[in-house]
């Protein structure tokens, strides 16, 4: 169930991707550049990606998309957990 994917675990998984990814210019793509990006500052970014506050799930979605990957990508071996809904 999605209960399983708890908030340190989706905020885990949400740095991991960030980390993943670099600029135009091969830098680490910001959390401020993120935030920037889907309409909040960097804070909540920070504050989601350490599992002290849950995203929406539309933020979830824009996020992924900033970083041009899918939710699925994302969630990696987490993604079972959708199949059950």
């Amino acid at each position: 169930m999605i209960d399983d994917l708890n908030l340190k675990d989706l905020g885990s998984l949400l740095q991991k991707a960030r980390e993943s990814k670099k600029d135009d210019k091969g830098r680490k793509i910001s959390r401020e550049s993120i935030g920037n990006a889907i309409g909040v500052s960097g804070q909540p970014v920070y504050e989601w990606e350490k599992g002290n506050q849950q995203p929406g799930f539309l933020n979830v979605i824009k996020y992924c998309k900033f970083l041009g990957i899918s939710l699925e990508d994302m969630l990696g071996e987490k993604k079972t957990v959708f199949s059950t809904c």
